[in-house]
């Protein structure tokens, strides 16, 4: 989908959002990362971070903090269950600790294919989770996610679209339309995944299976949630066994991405 296309898209949803009424194994993370050098008179701002294997895969909590600029610190914090949806973290830990409050933002992901194929407890998970954060006096942002590799076993049932372009709009539609409600932000990172893969297809943003992140993948998906979180562009710091020249690809995708919102 070309850019304006994409744009598109993401308008026809966000009025229609708008009036709208208001097996994988268990292996949780916690994990607080401190930026290095960053700028003493800046308080940092503490972001927690609820999702799954999409969230722990590559330390994308550990890559957001150091990706942050100096001048807009971050400390992150996470809370990931392997293959959880929303609806398994509205039921857990998770709930109970964005209601405690002392988050300055709460970054909110889904399991992979949950928009798509449970759409409507995504979007009452969606709402409920960001209600409370909001409640608690955090900022709110979505973290959309990405459509599977070609090839892969889903793009056999109906529901997916059947190419990794058609399971991308479903995705982004869903997570567009539940930051329309809630009033919070998207990181949409499934759309730097799709930006990548139409002009630099030989760079690899999956792990082997088809599904989590290459490094690549966790870096594109970090320097998108920096920009959402802080409004401005990550760092250029060398993470991830990166070259600067991919490092720069990656963080020009994503601004583009965020971009077409």
């Amino acid at each position: 989908m070309s850019a304006r296309r994409w744009s598109g898209v993401l308008a026809s949803v966000w009025a229609l959002a708008a009036c709208a009424p208001a097996p994988h194994p268990v292996d949780p993370v916690d994990a607080a990362v401190a930026i290095d050098g960053a700028d003493a008179a800046v308080a940092p701002r503490a972001v927690l971070l609820v999702g799954n294997s999409y969230t722990y895969y590559g330390d994308l909590p550990g890559e957001v903090a150091a990706l942050a600029p100096a001048d807009a610190p971050l400390i992150t914090t996470s809370i990931t269950i392997g293959g959880a949806s929303l609806s398994d973290h509205w039921g857990g830990e998770a709930r109970p600790a964005i209601e405690a409050g002392g988050h300055d933002v709460v970054v909110l992901q889904g399991h992979s294919l949950e928009p798509i194929i449970g759409a409507e407890t995504f979007a009452t998970s969606a709402d409920a989770l960001a209600g409370a954060a909001t409640a608690a006096g955090a900022e709110v942002v979505f973290y959309g996610t990405w459509a599977r590799r070609a090839g892969d076993p889903f793009f056999d049932d109906p529901r997916s679209g059947g190419t990794p372009p058609a399971m991308q709009d479903l995705l982004t539609a869903g997570y567009v339309a539940a930051a329309a409600r809630t009033q919070a932000r998207l990181a949409p990172v499934g759309e730097g995944f799709r930006l990548v893969l139409a002009e630099a297809p030989t760079l690899n943003l999956y792990d082997p299976d088809g599904s989590h992140p290459s490094p690549a993948g966790t870096y594109l998906a970090a320097a998108t949630l920096v920009e959402a979180i802080t409004g401005q562009p990550a760092t250029d710091a060398e993470r991830l066994g990166l070259d600067a020249a991919t490092r720069a690809a990656l963080r020009d995708a994503a601004h583009r991405a965020l971009q077409g919102l």
